[in-house]
């Protein structure tokens, strides 16, 4: 705003692939170069304002982060920090114009920076670039007569009014509800929709609607052959765009609404299929027609399969993504006959190869580009007798096979729960090379037909009293712990309890660990733990799951549904909930620990380096 100081420093960070670092440089210092000689265009000032815009739209005077920022900027950088700081920072910034930020720009002086440094693996080739040899090249770079920078164009819509036009009207039947407040309804293409309005508690998500549409049936419902093509083959569409617009015109077109790329998420599992996006009520309609155009038009090009598989090889190689948790989940899954998720990590990335474009698009079709079993939950703060002629519009309209028939589960390599105690340790990639090692003991549990959601909070309540024990590990035993964890949950698919701790530690306390984590196991079943203990750790259930807290957020709620109509899990009131998790006693732990907590039950897995 008008009260603050110039920035203390601005960072230009380039992360460039081997071989093209010089490259990677140049089109960086030219788009600087031109931003410095020629300002921003008008759109491009506007949607940034607007952004801001928004942010401050978001801020709440209630939530301690502001409080804590506003209190650092005072006293650390002298900004005055007012009562009524968000209406006079929207004030300023609606007087703001571009010709005052093109005269700010000229002021930052960045022509040249002031520091510059390089980080690479050691012997990389681009260590050898010394300072002068830099900053001479970008000199040159500024004293080229660059053409001004001309944005690309945002697409004006998704589909045409035309396209739109033309989905037929379609009927619909209201089914009588489970729960008064959630509303099921059967669209005349066989899909289950699914409504709950309400307001959400304060959240990330508060004020997005959520979509997630799901059938049950996934990758192993295919040919083993076909495996990495069908877990795969959603990224793939995906990345070759949406409707009329490549990737990169897609991604400029959600740029101007609430929609993100990481956001979209179509997906094949194992055992499931669907997709789960979200929007504020004000881009419904957008939202809607990126789920019907990604499941009833997927694009398919070969440029945009290669592009992917290029991005896939190249994510691997730079370890964006933390493999080590990744693999042992994967490997631990298999172990506990586990088939809620899919292979991802070094197994997916090893599978690559196996992938054919024209496989992934044709499962992709089978399972997604179909409305048959398709269930769809819808929730958040919108008026269903408002949306619902919008959502039967593109829902209602997506195509229905006929003779849809798809086989039976295929897993050759299942394996049946193993009776335990088993160890077994697993080793990181030669490429990884930190010295600490994950510890994940579980015990896994095969529970009765019938879910039993008091037995289900008793098992939560059990792990949140581990995970109360785990921590002590690092803050009253001192241990060099990098991450810890504990906690209890069901598992619908495979039918499973499943209490675990997650602790990383330096290898020589490993054993030490394993020590510590028997005696918790052994005094849980033997020596009752304090009162207080017992409420620290029921706070965090209630907070979860009670009447106040996460368990009114949006996400849970969602989830809620998710899993009542997925797996037919009851939906018990919040109130009673509450009640139970208020009424369980040290006897109650106790007698879950003994219940649970056996030898038989319990699995040990542990990931190290090679010696």
């Amino acid at each position: 705003n008008s009260n603050r100081q110039d920035p203390s420093a601005i960072r230009l960070k380039i992360n460039a692939k081997e071989n093209s670092e010089m490259e990677a440089l140049e089109t960086a210092i030219s788009v600087l170069s031109q931003l410095i000689k020629g300002g921003i265009f008008e759109s491009e000032f506007e949607k940034a304002k607007s952004d801001n815009f928004s942010d401050l739209q978001d801020a709440r005077m209630t939530n301690s982060s502001f409080w804590m920022e506003g209190i650092k900027e005072y006293f650390i950088y002298g900004i005055s920090f007012p009562k009524d700081k968000i209406k006079k920072e929207k004030d300023w910034l609606s007087n703001y114009n571009i010709e005052e930020f093109n005269i700010f720009l000229k002021t930052l002086n960045l022509d040249m920076p002031e520091d510059i440094g390089i980080s690479a693996l050691k012997g990389h080739p681009a260590l050898s670039y010394t300072e002068k040899e830099i900053r001479s090249f970008i000199s040159k770079i500024y004293k080229r007569s660059n053409k001004r920078y001309i944005p690309p164009k945002i697409p004006d819509f998704l589909m045409s009014s035309v396209e739109t036009s033309q989905l037929e009207e379609k009927d619909f039947t209201e089914l009588q509800s489970s729960e008064s407040e959630v509303r099921e309804f059967l669209l005349d293409n066989g899909v289950k929709l699914i409504l709950k309005s309400f307001e959400p508690t304060p959240g990330v998500r508060k004020d997005k609607i959520l979509l997630h549409g799901f059938k049950p049936k996934g990758a192993l419902n295919f040919n083993s052959d076909d495996y990495f093509s069908a877990i795969n083959g959603p990224e793939i569409l995906k990345n070759n765009g949406v409707g009329e617009l490549d990737k990169f015109e897609f991604q400029r077109f959600i740029s101007n609404n609430s929609l993100w790329w990481y956001g979209i998420k179509p997906y094949v599992r194992n055992l499931e299929s669907g997709i789960e996006i979200d929007a504020v009520p004000e881009d419904i309609e957008i939202m809607l027609q990126v789920v019907y155009l990604l499941l009833s038009e997927p694009r398919n090009s070969k440029n945009a399969f290669n592009d992917w598989k290029k991005n896939e090889v190249q994510k691997f190689e730079d370890q964006n993504i933390d493999l080590k948790y990744v693999d042992l989940n994967t490997n631990i899954e298999k172990i506990i006959d586990d088939d809620s998720g899919a292979s991802y990590g070094t197994e997916q990335f090893n599978g690559l190869d196996k992938v054919d474009r024209h496989k992934a698009y044709t499962i992709y079709t089978q399972l997604l580009g179909n409305a048959n079993d398709f269930t769809f939950i819808i929730t958040g703060n919108f008026s269903i007798e408002k949306y619902l002629p919008l959502v039967n519009k593109y829902l209602g309209n997506l195509p229905q096979a006929e003779n849809y028939s798809l086989a039976e589960e295929q897993n050759s390599s299942r394996i049946n729960l193993p009776l335990g105690p088993v160890h077994i340790e697993f080793f990181f990639p030669d490429t990884y090379k930190k010295r600490n090692f994950m510890y994940r003991p579980h015990h896994v549990i095969v529970a009765s037909d019938k879910f039993d959601w008091k037995e289900n909070l008793r098992v939560k309540a059990l792990g949140s009293v581990i995970n109360n024990e785990v921590w002590g590990l690092r803050f009253n035993k001192e241990y060099s712990l990098y991450t810890v964890g504990a906690g209890g949950k069901y598992n619908p698919v495979s039918n499973q309890y499943k209490i675990s701790a997650s602790i990383d530690c330096v290898p020589e306390q490993l054993p030490l660990l394993r020590k510590e984590y028997a005696k918790i196991v052994s005094n849980l079943k033997t020596n009752f733990i304090s009162e207080e203990i017992l409420i620290q750790s029921l706070k965090r259930i209630k907070f979860l799951y009670g009447t106040q807290g996460r368990a009114l957020s949006n996400k849970s709620i969602n989830e809620k549904l998710y899993s009542h109509y997925r797996y037919y899990i009851p939906i018990v009131e919040n109130k009673k909930v509450e009640e139970f998790i208020e009424s369980l006693t040290l006897e109650d732990i106790r007698e879950t620990a003994r219940k649970y907590l056996k030898e038989s039950n319990f699995f040990e897995f542990v990931m190290k380096g090679r010696e």
